[in-house]
């Protein structure tokens, strides 16, 4: 008690890093002895669940040399445990909302979407079809089939359209869609080193025809296509003649002076045409009003983090977690029908003819 006891973390932090480091050590010599002294008592207390958990964290914070001295690992792996009393609970985080982190789960939220805008004063009309509780380490691209997963499993029938954010929105993302006969309404956010130089969606990418035109007008000579056993992903890969690209007077904008490129290179993926016309037609004006309908949404999580608490896991665990969550949200959708009603029941009747 007198190592590990409630005051010994602050000490530590006042003590500095080398009085740290030298307690990480010796804990993790300590947890080592006690696994070793588990180990002879037999199976049926290896199999505990607290020497289970001891045993992990062991493996995940400690490297052993040949020598048998201790060290801490250089990075913890994904999905770590970060505090063993919630082990489930796992490290994120997104700079928009969190930008030093949060350590929990995450929330998907999926809400009906009113096709004309409210009255002043009106209550929304607005139903949450679908909560979804994940790690914390998920991302935001392939949780939308879950979402629309956890919905239909409630019985809500399938939407004609969705709306979502740049997050969930890739070339696969709107291939299912296709296949799977809703539309996917949502931005697409620029490619990569758009800011300093030409990116993807300057060129005119032709994937069935193997070929690209750069902005300057030049077409590419040669296109590989290749695949990713371990992600199942294919991508093209383009490239220029050095000659066009040597004397081309788009060359500063266009070729990478840190790896002091001859000539220009591209690699796409086999969803770039759609991604590319996604953006093209979210620069309309049109498309930009249409998507004006996902911004409920943005209330709602406002709505359920300030009212109903949902930035805190009241329980341990992530299935307790997300039981909570649903409590949340139907609580949230009966005290939204009872304000409709009360403001339902307020409008005068039309006068009989």
């Amino acid at each position: 008690f007198s190592r590990y006891g409630p005051p010994c973390p602050e000490a530590l932090r006042r003590a500095g890093r080398p009085a740290l480091s030298r307690a990480m050590t010796r804990a993790g010599e300590d947890m080592r002895e006690v696994l070793a002294r588990v180990d002879q008592m037999g199976d049926t207390a290896g199999q505990a669940r607290p020497i289970q958990l001891l045993r992990r964290v062991f493996a995940e914070q400690f490297i052993g040399p040949d020598d048998g001295r201790l060290g801490p690992a250089p990075a913890a792996p994904p999905g770590a445990v970060i505090n063993p009393h919630e082990p489930e609970a796992q490290w994120s985080t997104k700079h928009t909302l969190a930008p030093k982190g949060w350590t929990g789960f995450k929330l998907q939220v999926c809400e009906t979407a009113a096709e004309t805008a409210r009255a002043p004063r009106e209550p929304t009309a607005a139903v949450i079809t679908a909560v979804l509780t994940q790690p914390a380490i998920t991302s935001d691209h392939g949780s939308l089939e879950p979402v629309l997963a956890e919905q239909a499993a409630a019985g809500t029938p399938a939407p004609a359209t969705v709306y979502a954010d740049a997050g969930y929105i890739s070339g696969p993302a709107l291939q299912r869609a296709e296949e799977q006969a809703y539309e996917l309404c949502g931005p697409v956010g620029a490619p990569p080193h758009s800011a300093t130089r030409f990116a993807s969606d300057a060129f005119a990418v032709d994937l069935p025809g193997r070929r690209a035109v750069c902005p300057a007008g030049k077409t590419s000579v040669a296109c590989s296509r290749i695949t990713e056993r371990g992600h199942a992903q294919a991508y093209y890969y383009f490239a220029w003649a050095s000659a066009d690209c040597g004397g081309c007077p788009l060359a500063a904008q266009c070729l990478s002076r840190k790896k002091r490129q001859r000539f220009r290179t591209l690699q796409v993926g086999e969803g770039h045409m759609r991604i590319q016309a996604r953006r093209q037609l979210g620069q309309t004006p049109e498309y930009r009003r249409r998507m004006r309908r996902r911004n409920g949404i943005e209330g709602t999580i406002s709505e359920l983090a300030r009212g109903y608490g949902i930035r805190r896991a009241r329980y341990r665990g992530l299935a307790k977690t997300a039981l909570q969550m649903c409590l949340a949200a139907a609580a949230c959708n009966l005290r939204r029908w009872a304000t409709r009603l009360r403001w339902l029941a307020r409008i005068p009747s039309p006068a009989a003819a």
